[in-house]
């Protein structure tokens, strides 16, 4: 199966959307009653580092649901103290509800879906493509990108992402000026954040300029310091040589 990059994999992830649809969702939210202890994961990822422990007899709200490895679901759950967290699906009764939870949820719009990533070969790549040399880490994509032409640094790829999103580490050294802001939603809730425009971004030798960017620390994983998204990748074809770990950019 080609691997899928979703929308929403880290714990507080921004993901600029339309409110509305987070409120159709928030109004049918319910607390979920644990029926035995639990250990939340900060990313859906079993080698992921854990986070808190939940207790028997406790109640958990559900927040979003992504499918994992092997076809499991990992759903993102918010204690009543506001702790966040992922937990896998399993045969107990409160995963069990948690799936349930997110059948009977309507469909999502359209700007939540992420883009399929389809796995080839390098050596088949056509004329004119660039292929990137990637890290791979279970489901995650890690891509070395250069700012400015100046600013060499790595950022999390997520074809579930509509804008690029960058640390305000990375603004800083730009010395980006903000020039308005968006609203976005996490799982903490809603959010405003900066929004600065950057001369160049470059992955390899494909190029985007005068890309308006978003800033917010959404991860404190040190191997990357944002994301790349969809107004970048969604100029080229993408696919993925996963036995030569890199990605393929095709110009569209």
């Amino acid at each position: 199966m080609p691997p899928t990059i979703f929308a929403g994999l880290l714990g507080l992830l921004l993901i600029l959307s339309e409110p509305q649809a987070f409120a159709q969702i928030d109004s049918l939210r319910e607390s979920i009653a644990l029926s035995s202890d639990i250990r939340l994961f900060t990313t859906p990822d079993e080698f992921s580092p854990p986070g808190v422990w939940i207790r028997r007899g406790e109640t958990v709200t559900p927040v979003a649901e992504i499918q994992g490895a092997n076809g499991l679901k990992w759903f993102l759950v918010r204690t009543r103290n506001g702790s966040v967290g992922w937990t896998k699906q399993s045969n107990s009764e409160e995963s069990k509800k948690l799936d349930n939870f997110f059948k009977s949820l309507p469909p999502e719009p359209s700007s939540l879906s992420s883009v399929e990533i389809s796995t080839t070969s390098s050596a088949t790549a056509p004329h004119g493509a660039v292929t990137v040399p990637v890290q791979i880490s279970g489901r995650s994509i890690i891509i070395p990108v250069i700012f400015n032409h100046s600013l060499k640094t790595q950022l999390l790829l997520d074809t579930g992402a509509t804008s690029t999103l960058v640390s305000k580490s990375i603004a800083s050294s730009l010395a980006l000026q903000e020039i308005g802001s968006a609203t976005g939603v996490t799982v903490g809730g809603a959010i405003t954040v900066p929004v600065a425009r950057v001369k160049s971004l470059k992955v390899g030798s494909a190029e985007v300029v005068d890309l308006l960017v978003n800033i917010h620390n959404f991860s404190q994983d040190p191997r990357y310091e944002g994301l790349l998204g969809m107004d970048f990748l969604g100029r080229f074809n993408i696919s993925l040589d996963q036995h030569k770990r890199v990605l393929i950019l095709t110009p569209r």
